[in-house]
């Protein structure tokens, strides 16, 4: 990330960045705000009822936010239409000669490739994520089943805070496919008729490049988008069928 900072060396383009690092302190503040929002509901509940939070309290365990997907997605995002700007803005300046429009090109290629280095980063705890969130989503679903008022109050936030680690990020990663989708409209649209034959074979090369978007995969398998997340709740809700069919329910109630 830091090399991908130091090819936007212009004002307009540092203050793009200082606004991303500003969005992503917003991101972390809203998922602290829901993460211990759950945790006041949780507390209140068992004062309520006269138990112990979750029927077990260890006070030496933190929560653990797990905000730093969205927050890659939002970079890549930011530096996506940095990298769109200084695509449009290729051979605009007469005063700089071929091979300064060429290494700016060069750039550019290098920022998008940087890019697409971050997808693995975070491909297989996404994996988890989602399907642990499945899992978590189901069971919570049936649970709901035993508790009383306050509980199942309880749970239904606990239910929506865990669905917000995994709906921002899709919507963001869906968000991220139509921004890479639009680089290769901008490359073709660009100032590069009268360049040089080596400056339109790397646009061309480049723009070969921008037809694989950089997209999120879960484990390498699953292409994350807001289908993903509908998937994921799909799943949730099998889980509630399997376990009402083999019924469990009854069982624990007995």
């Amino acid at each position: 990330m830091d090399r991908m900072d130091d090819l936007n060396s212009g004002d307009e383009d540092k203050g793009a960045i200082q606004k991303c690092i500003k969005d992503c302190r917003k991101i972390t503040i809203i998922y602290q705000m829901i993460y211990y929002g759950y945790l006041t509901s949780a507390f209140l509940g068992a004062m309520v009822n006269g138990t112990t939070p979750y029927h077990m309290y260890n006070p030496y365990i933190s929560p653990i936010t797990d905000v730093y997907p969205i927050v890659y997605v939002v970079v890549l995002r930011t530096h996506i239409d940095l990298l769109k700007r200084r695509i449009e803005n290729l051979r605009s300046d007469p005063d700089k000669s071929e091979d300064e429009n060429y290494d700016e090109l060069v750039k550019c290629v290098k920022a998008h490739r940087y890019a697409d280095l971050i997808r693995p980063v975070i491909s297989n705890t996404v994996f988890v994520q989602l399907v642990c969130t499945g899992l978590l989503l189901g069971l919570s679903t049936v649970s709901i089943m035993f508790f009383d008022i306050v509980d199942r109050l309880v749970t239904v936030y606990y239910s929506m805070a865990i669905l917000s680690q995994t709906f921002p990020f899709c919507y963001t990663c869906e968000s991220l496919l139509g921004d890479c989708n639009d680089l290769s409209v901008v490359i073709l649209h660009s100032k590069w008729i009268g360049a040089e034959p080596r400056f339109r074979k790397t646009l061309v090369l480049f723009m070969h490049q921008t037809q694989a978007p950089v997209s999120f995969t879960a484990c390498g398998v699953v292409q994350i988008g807001l289908d993903t997340n509908i998937k994921m709740v799909k799943f949730a809700f099998s889980v509630f069928t399997v376990v009402q069919g083999m019924d469990l329910m009854e069982k624990f109630k007995q």
